[in-house]
């Protein structure tokens, strides 16, 4: 949930005192996280976003400008911590009290082994720190 944090203020809270479990979905943000939609200036036809109105319904959702600047900080995160930007994303999302899965899928056995990284990957606390920022600055943009 590093693009969009809603579900914490009602969802969670509300899920945690009743003791229910939360499976998150799409923890990469429709691709967003991947890095295969650039920086959003140019078209990029394959993926979620590709034509159709199912790619406008994702691309309303996440192709956004505050999207692509936390996503831009993201990905300087995945690299400097030297994991690929899924395993980071699905790590993250993994962190919070209240996440009990989150949905991953791969066509690849390599897109696989990432997703499950993210199982095993410890995300030093000062880059969780940088994570929680780029999450709450993409956010304050919206609002």
């Amino acid at each position: 949930p590093l693009l969009t944090r809603d579900i914490e203020l009602e969802i969670a809270p509300a899920c945690l005192y009743n003791g229910l479990g939360i499976i998150g979905w799409s923890p990469l943000a429709g691709g967003m996280l991947t890095g295969k939609y650039g920086d959003g200036r140019e078209t990029n036809e394959q993926g979620r976003f590709a034509g159709g109105d199912m790619g406008k319904w994702w691309r309303d959702r996440w192709a956004t400008e505050e999207n692509y600047g936390a996503t831009a900080g993201f990905l300087r995160i995945s690299k400097d911590l030297k994991v690929s930007p899924v395993t980071l994303a699905i790590a993250y999302a993994l962190l919070p009290d209240w996440m009990t899965s989150v949905i991953i899928g791969a066509r690849t056995l390599d897109q696989l082994a990432d997703n499950l990284a993210a199982g095993d990957f410890v995300i030093p606390d000062d880059y969780r720190e940088k994570l929680d920022e780029i999450g709450r600055a993409s956010c304050r943009e919206r609002v």
